[in-house]
């Protein structure tokens, strides 16, 4: 699986690139509402959590629902913090784009059977 994994990403964030080191975590270790969840740390350099996140998914009747919760520590800048709203509506916006058409080429696979 991918807990433990680290991804190195570029985020524009309240306006500004930053580099980010992304840890996946398990997703047992958060509180969800929805049965699917990615849960991750953002760490520094040395290894030190500066936030973390989740996004979960679940089904609904009109398609599928998400809820992304963001757990920002202190010393973090204000512009991050309030860029992360931003920033999650923007990325989360790009679904609409390729998500009806990825349903289409896999409604057949073994992924999505018994969820129709």
């Amino acid at each position: 699986g991918h807990v433990g994994a680290i991804q190195l990403a570029t985020e524009t964030i309240g306006g500004v690139p930053i580099a980010l080191r992304i840890r996946w975590d398990d997703p047992g270790s958060v509180e969800t509402l929805f049965e699917h969840v990615l849960a991750a740390s953002i760490l520094t350099d040395q290894g030190e959590v500066l936030m973390k996140f989740s996004h979960e998914y679940g089904p609904a009747p009109y398609g599928t629902r998400m809820r992304s919760t963001f757990h920002v520590f202190q010393g973090i800048p204000g512009f991050i913090r309030k860029g992360l709203a931003r920033h999650n509506r923007e990325e989360m916006s790009n679904f609409g784009t390729f998500l009806p058409e990825l349903y289409h080429e896999n409604k057949n696979s073994h992924l999505l059977r018994g969820r129709q």
